[in-house]
Order: C-alpha cells, then sequence, then structure tokens
C-alpha cells in the first residue's frame, strides 16, 4: 500500500494525475526488475486523485525509421494497468506524422486495441492472427522479419547492453548490422513474390496486402540507404522506391523534430 505523505497532495475534485512513463525501459514490463523505479513512481502517483491517466510510449523519438520492440512487455503492461484502475491510457508513437507509419507500428496499434478491451487475450494468439489475416500468403515471409526483429532486438539489450528506452539514441550503424537488415530485406521481397499471384486473380487484395508489405518495407529500405549505401549496387533504385512507399503513404516525419524531405536530400543517389 502505497500512502500520501499528507493528505493536502491529493488531488481535488475533478483534478487527476497523469502519469508519463518516459524513463521505462520498453523491451521489459513494469513488473520486472528493470523498471522497478517507473513501478514505484506509477504506483505512488496513483493514490493522489479518483481517475488514474497513463502515457506510455512505442516509439524511438530520434527516429521514426527504427522500429522499437514494445512486443515483450505489452501482455504484462496492460494487465499491470488495469491492475492499477487505470482510467484513460496514451500509447505515444509517432504522434505528429501524417499518414501511416513504419516499423511495426499497425501491428502495436493493433495489439494495443485489442489488449485494451481484454487485458486476458493471449497476445501470441493475437500476433498469428494478424499476420494470418494482413498478409495472407505473404504471412511466413513477414513472420519470418518480425522474428528476426523481434530476436536482434533482444541480442542489442543483453549483449550490446543497450538501454531500451524510447530517448535514446540508437541511430549508429552497429545496432543494424548490414548481414541483419539484408535477411530483413530478402524477407520483404519474398513477400512479394508470394503475392504475385493475386495481382491478376484478385487485384483489390494484391493492393491491400501489397500496400501492408510496402509500409513495412520503408523501415528496412531507410536502413540498407542510411547506413549501407555506398556499397549497395542499387542505392539509387531504393532511393527511388523509399520515396514511393513514403509518398504513398503521406508520410511528413523522419522523426519528432525532422521533416522526411530531410531523407529525400539525404539519399539523393
Amino acid at each position: 500500500e502505497y500512502i500520501p505523505v499528507d493528505e493536502t497532495v491529493r488531488c481535488d475534485d475533478g483534478v487527476y494525475v497523469f502519469c508519463a512513463t518516459y524513463n521505462a525501459s520498453w523491451m521489459y514490463s513494469f513488473l520486472e526488475t528493470q523498471n522497478y523505479d517507473t513501478y514505484e513512481m506509477m504506483n505512488q502517483w496513483r493514490d493522489l486523485s479518483d481517475k488514474y491517466y497513463l502515457w506510455t510510449y512505442c516509439v524511438f523519438f530520434r527516429d521514426y525509421m527504427l522500429p522499437l520492440n514494445s512486443f515483450n512487455s505489452m501482455a504484462d503492461n496492460y494487465k499491470f494497468f488495469k491492475q492499477c484502475n487505470a482510467d484513460y491510457l496514451f500509447n505515444q508513437g509517432q504522434h505528429n506524422q501524417n499518414g501511416a507509419s513504419t516499423g511495426w507500428s499497425d501491428l502495436k496499434n493493433y495489439l494495443g486495441y485489442k489488449l485494451a478491451w481484454n487485458v486476458n487475450l493471449d497476445i501470441n494468439e493475437l500476433i498469428d492472427d494478424y499476420f494470418e489475416n494482413v498478409y495472407r500468403e505473404a504471412a511466413p515471409a513477414m513472420r519470418d522479419y518480425f522474428e528476426s526483429f523481434c530476436t536482434w532486438t533482444q541480442t542489442m539489450v543483453d549483449e550490446m547492453g543497450i538501454d531500451y528506452r524510447c530517448n535514446i539514441d540508437i541511430t549508429n550503424s552497429v545496432y543494424w548490422p548490414k548481414n541483419i537488415v539484408a535477411e530483413w530485406k530478402a524477407d520483404i521481397d519474398e513477400a512479394v513474390d508470394a503475392i504475385a499471384e493475386d495481382k491478376l486473380s484478385d487485384p483489390e487484395l494484391y493492393e491491400s496486402l501489397y500496400n501492408h508489405i510496402r509500409l513495412e518495407r520503408i523501415s528496412v529500405d531507410y536502413m540498407l540507404l542510411k547506413y549501407y549505401a555506398n556499397s549497395l549496387d542499387n542505392a539509387s533504385e531504393l532511393a527511388k522506391e523509399f520515396k514511393s512507399d513514403c509518398t504513398k503513404f503521406g508520410m511528413s516525419n523522419a522523426s519528432e523534430q525532422n521533416s522526411i524531405n530531410s531523407l529525400y536530400t539525404q539519399f539523393d543517389y
């Protein structure tokens, strides 16, 4: 039980706590020791108002193109939010991004919506459902990319000592090795090939599937161009693909502070 130091610190009627978890490590739930300080802070503030609002994060603010892995912690976190009797949750992603967001943002949104309604749902079953229905024939290849991404980010934490917070600088190429990113690109290409027959048999379905793949391709193309363009034979073609995909989805921002146009200038090969 958390008891206020004095009754005068409790919020007046109609005034509520909005608790921001900015310093949390998103590879771990709030119930794990890596987030003990945030866990304590959230519980302490919880007792100071009749309603309790939570502000969480699922993005690297310094670079919207680089995906943040918060999938390991989502299920336990939503159960904890319910335990806190939270009345409102704002899970901040690419908040000022016009159009769609890359970096598995759609998957995060889907899981967040589902878990907000029922925290006891099996997150692995939800992920299976998402891939089967969003990617159809391309699901195996896209799932390979996703699982590899999750495995690699765990390696970043376990072996490279990354403090996995939304405000860290994750832009160094050492965190995104060429061989790993090239595997992800191969998965994306395989996914596109897997839906090729739909282009003639069901053009509308093909367009939907292809657009979902293109959205995740943006992040992978970005990493190849940002870190390894000088060693690519197809850098110019890749830059055109990147710009075309970003334009398709109306993307406006490369980061919280920088326009997507800065990347078009940088990738002008």
